[in-house]
Parts: C-alpha cells; sequence; structure tokens
C-alpha cells in the first residue's frame, strides 16, 4: 500500500526533469522512489535526525533542515518545478504555505498535495479545515488540476493500526503503569496526575484513527494545484 501510494504521488508530477521539493520528508521514502524514476528531489524537514539519516542513505540529494514556512523564498525563488507534501501540509500554516510554495514554484509548475482535511469543527484540531483551505485557494490565484477522495484507500490501514492500539497499546501502558505502582508506589503518587494525563492523551489519539470516527471528521485528499 505505501508503494503504491508513492507511486500515486510520482504520476502527478508533469515536468520530471524539474527539481521536486519534498517538503516535509520524513525519512525519504518517497526520495527514493523520485530518484528510481530519474527525477532530482530536493529534501526537506526541520527533523536533525531525519536529515542525518538522508544524508546518510542519499548522499547526492540536496537536504534543507528547516521548517516549509522558514524556506528562503529570495534563494529559491522559483527553484522547483514541483512541491509535494505528503502527510506534512497538515502541520503548516495555511497562509504562509501558501505563499511560500508560490514564490518558490516555478511558473506553470505544480504544488500536490495528500493529506486529510477537517471537515467541520471538532474536538480534534489536527489538519486544516477543508473549507477554510478551498477559500484560501480561491483566494491566492491557484488552479485546481485533480482532486480526489482518497478516505475509503486509508481506512483499511488505520483500521489495522487502530486495533493493534487496543489490543497491544492500551494494555501495555495499563501494565507498566500497574508495575510502576507496585514497585514505586511513592513514585507513582508523585506522578499520579502526569499518567492520567497520558493515559487520556493516547485514548484520544487512538480513538481519532477509530476509521469510523476518522472517516465522520476527516476527509483524505489528493490535490494537484498550479499556479496562475
Amino acid at each position: 500500500a505505501q508503494i503504491q501510494y508513492g507511486k500515486l504521488l510520482a504520476r502527478q508530477i508533469q515536468d520530471p526533469t524539474q527539481s521536486v521539493l519534498d517538503a516535509g520528508c520524513g525519512m525519504g521514502g518517497l526520495i527514493r522512489l523520485l530518484r528510481e524514476n530519474g527525477m532530482s528531489p530536493v529534501a526537506l524537514t526541520p527533523n536533525r535526525s531525519q536529515i542525518r539519516y538522508i544524508q546518510s542513505r542519499y548522499p547526492g540529494v540536496p537536504a534543507l533542515a528547516m521548517k516549509f514556512e522558514d524556506l528562503p523564498v529570495e534563494q529559491y525563488h522559483q527553484a522547483f518545478g514541483t512541491v509535494l507534501m505528503s502527510e506534512s501540509f497538515q502541520y503548516m500554516n495555511l497562509a504562509r504555505a501558501l505563499q511560500v510554495t508560490r514564490e518558490i514554484l516555478q511558473p506553470g509548475g505544480r504544488w500536490i498535495v495528500c493529506d486529510y482535511f477537517r471537515k467541520s469543527q471538532t474536538s480534534r484540531h489536527s489538519g486544516h479545515r477543508w473549507a477554510e483551505f478551498q477559500s484560501a485557494l480561491a483566494g491566492n490565484g491557484w488552479t485546481v488540476r485533480h482532486e480526489q477522495d482518497i478516505t475509503a484507500n486509508v481506512l483499511p490501514t488505520l483500521s489495522y493500526i487502530h486495533m493493534w492500539s487496543q489490543r497491544a497499546g492500551l494494555p501495555l501502558i495499563r501494565f507498566l503503569v500497574s508495575r510502576l505502582n507496585r514497585k514505586r508506589p511513592a513514585l507513582h503518587f508523585l506522578l499520579d496526575e502526569v499518567i492520567g494525563d497520558l493515559r487520556h492523551f493516547a485514548e484520544e489519539q487512538i480513538r481519532a484513527i477509530d476509521p469510523a470516527v476518522f472517516a465522520a471528521e476527516k476527509q483524505y485528499m489528493l490535490l494537484v494545484m498550479e499556479r496562475a
């Protein structure tokens, strides 16, 4: 599924002869795929460990250790034929991301986003609101060339992760807390409030990846946009 996901993104790149910025590249899974297809990727991530790994694994690939919003647009003005964001756009400031992308893309360049968006206001604030994103696009002169809802395609993976979180993750947390209570009761008492907060956080995260909850609150979209 991950391989097919990467190939789906790579197929959206219109001009493979121009540099591709993988903004929020993680451990470089797409970097490898892009290189295998004869493209020239540039990796960007604020995570220093990821940068070191990419530099050691792909020594010929330029690696930028910074947040996308902090990219110096004067230096990279119209430097890329494609800007690719795979599950990283949700962490970026919406207005600044649009501004930077517009500055660093070549005329006719493509901005590819594959990420989830919130359908409406919920207690879980991860991801941009779909309506706000659409409004921001319209107000900044972007043309959507391709729009595909792939929510149904990601639900099996979420279901698998959710199952193991419930079967292994939560029982492990309960076991460790119980062990701490038995072995170090004084420390358990001192950390009781913190432990409660962590347990609540874990439960909320597991609930967020419940396929039914995710499908009700979010939509996972593949978007291809071009500069006006």
